[in-house]
């Protein structure tokens, strides 16, 4: 529903002045126009059971050893679907990913999270005072990151539209060339990482996870469940899980995910 401008590819020099001028207006004016309209609408807002308990990324499964059988009955009944979202002391964070449970071999209950994303709406209830209760609150679906990579990514036309109007040259704004550059930059430390962890439990991860997607955001948060699984393979990486997933823009979701691959490949060398 989402398409970032991003995707149109426009270039950044022109053969007149007066066209340059023109594409930049252009571009300033239209693009809260085009967000507004393929921004997400009333149905597909609905009721959800909001599972507080860790900051989940597509793809990773938390074990939950401790849950009391209230909790597996909970998630269990079908009735609610199920989406697990990170907080940030008493908020949470503003997306969250749904979830299915399921019970593994010893019959402890585990939450497996899809890449269908969701916003979380204001008005969640407490817990009651255990985290194992959920909380009762309404979201609103976003898509699958697999199907649109830009859909975390609201502030990317805005980014794009300052990189046009300075001609890039600030080095705060976002432009296609400065996206290209992190793309290949987190694809070859990615690569670099995983030969050095290998032996360190990694195998199984990537078993789990999957190949590494190619598109930008799903690859950088493809790193922050590599760098932070839930079960730690190394404690000393720097945390990147919530970052990656909270991000607003591709270029700072990319940047973390930069960050935290050489701050894990720094450790491991």
């Amino acid at each position: 529903r989402r398409r970032s401008i991003l995707a149109a590819n426009i270039p950044l020099q022109a053969s007149h002045p007066w066209s340059l001028y023109v594409m930049r207006a252009a571009l300033l004016f239209f693009a809260p126009v085009v967000a507004a309209l393929f921004a997400p609408t009333a149905a597909d807002t609905c009721s959800v059971r909001l599972l507080v308990l860790d900051t989940l990324l597509p793809g990773q499964q938390l074990r939950c050893d401790a849950a009391p059988e209230s909790f597996a009955s909970l998630v269990e009944d079908g009735r609610e679907s199920l989406v697990c979202v990170g907080r940030n002391q008493l908020s949470l964070h503003w997306v969250g990913c749904e979830a299915s449970a399921s019970r593994d071999e010893s019959g402890s209950i585990m939450l497996t999270a899809s890449d269908r994303l969701a916003q979380i709406e204001q008005g969640y209830s407490n817990d009651g005072g255990s985290k194992w209760n959920g909380r009762a609150g309404s979201v609103t679906w976003l898509g699958r990151l697999s199907e649109q990579d830009n859909l975390l990514s609201i502030d990317d036309s805005y980014s794009l539209a300052k990189a046009l109007e300075h001609g890039s040259n600030l080095g705060l704004e976002v432009s296609p060339e400065r996206l290209v550059r992190l793309g290949k930059s987190v694809r070859e430390l990615t690569q670099q990482f995983i030969s050095l962890a290998e032996g360190a439990g990694i195998e199984e991860l990537l078993q789990q996870l999957g190949p590494a997607p190619e598109a930008p955001n799903a690859q950088a948060v493809y790193v922050a469940a590599l760098l932070n699984p839930i079960v730690p393979i190394n404690d000393n990486f720097l945390f990147i899980r919530a970052a990656v997933m909270t991000a607003r823009s591709t270029a700072n979701r990319l940047e973390y995910a930069e960050r935290g691959l050489q701050d894990a490949i720094q450790r491991l060398q």
